[in-house]
């Protein structure tokens, strides 16, 4: 029996991300904003997870906010930090803080698990509205070439540590909808235990990006190759966007 996304791995969570650079993330992020003449003092992580980003940016000084859909990770993220980082348990399409930010990040493909544009769309809507003025939306999604390339058809047996894995991952070009079906096989004081989990993406195009930007108030002010400052292109397997507040005065001096 297959366990809803992201709450069985949770406590494993950690483990199972290791390897991933999340210090290199972060000073990726903070190269974006800098560019963008941003020095940001608050910063809101959606899909914050175990909070492992919302950790480091707090190091770094900032005053952060995290917040996941998932209830088994932000129990995780609230264990690991006692209570220094306030973390909040909302689907991001509901968004509802009383706060706003300068920087607002959503990282790791975090928005594919968006299936439906219109949820996509009411989720950018939350964002702005928890924005400051001229405050940046940095996000990054799966380009099709992740999907394409079956990058989400993966195995760790054989590497054995906490957690192994392996993950079948199955693309319809025509939904581009990708599910992902997660065997996971821990290691619980020398005895193993497996779980399964299926995970479910959407693959969104740039211009549908940029017209949901659009209409939530938010001006795309770039699209790059993931952890570069080139444009984003066809082969492009994680692409990095920086959008903008739009100003009413900047609206009306459009019209």
């Amino acid at each position: 029996m297959c366990a809803e996304q992201f709450t069985e791995v949770a406590p494993w969570y950690d483990d199972l991300m290791a390897e991933v650079p999340y210090q290199n993330w972060v000073r990726y992020v903070e190269k974006l904003a800098q560019l963008h003449g941003l020095s940001p003092k608050s910063v809101l992580d959606l899909a914050c997870g175990t909070g492992r980003v919302s950790r480091i940016l707090a190091q770094k000084g900032y005053a952060v906010v995290g917040v996941d859909g998932s209830p088994a990770m932000i129990r995780e993220a609230q264990s690991k930090t006692n209570g220094e980082i306030p973390f909040y348990c909302q689907r991001m399409q509901e968004l509802s803080l009383n706060q706003r930010f300068d920087l607002v990040i959503c990282l790791f493909d975090s928005l594919n698990y968006i299936t439906e544009p219109s949820e996509l769309q009411a989720a950018f809507c939350r964002v702005s509205e928890h924005l400051n003025p001229e405050g940046l939306f940095i996000f990054d999604v799966n380009g099709e070439a992740a999907y394409t390339n079956n990058l989400f058809t993966q195995t760790s047996l054989g590497r054995w540590r906490k957690v192994q894995y392996v993950w079948q991952a199955d693309y319809n070009p025509s939904t581009r909808i990708c599910e992902v079906h997660m065997r996971f096989i821990v290691n619980e004081n020398g005895r193993k235990r497996e779980f399964f989990e299926v995970h479910r993406q959407r693959c969104y195009t740039v211009l549908e990006i940029q017209n949901y930007l659009q209409q939530a108030g938010l001006e795309c002010l770039e699209c790059l190759d993931a952890f570069t400052t080139r444009p984003a292109t066809k082969a492009s397997d994680r692409i990095y966007f920086v959008a903008r507040k739009i100003l009413a005065e900047h609206n009306q001096s459009h019209e």
